[in-house]
């Protein structure tokens, strides 16, 4: 959504730009957009509980990037 580089094989990429938009508009920041399907999520964020349990806290401000 940052780079506003739509997913390579979408139906509509204009509907997808437009969806983009809807969202940073929607949010308080670009901080409160986190895309929790992406695994560098688990490198923005600290975790919370053993590394098995794969849980980060997404109440806390991200870390320092890059890791």
């Amino acid at each position: 959504i940052q780079r506003q580089s739509p997913f390579p094989i979408v139906f509509h990429v204009g509907q997808m730009l437009d969806g983009y938009k809807k969202l940073v508009a929607l949010a308080d920041s670009a901080e409160h957009l986190i895309p929790g399907h992406d695994p560098l999520v688990r490198q923005l964020y600290p975790q919370w509980g053993s590394e098995e349990a794969d849980i980060v806290c997404l109440h806390e401000p991200p870390l320092p990037f890059p890791p």
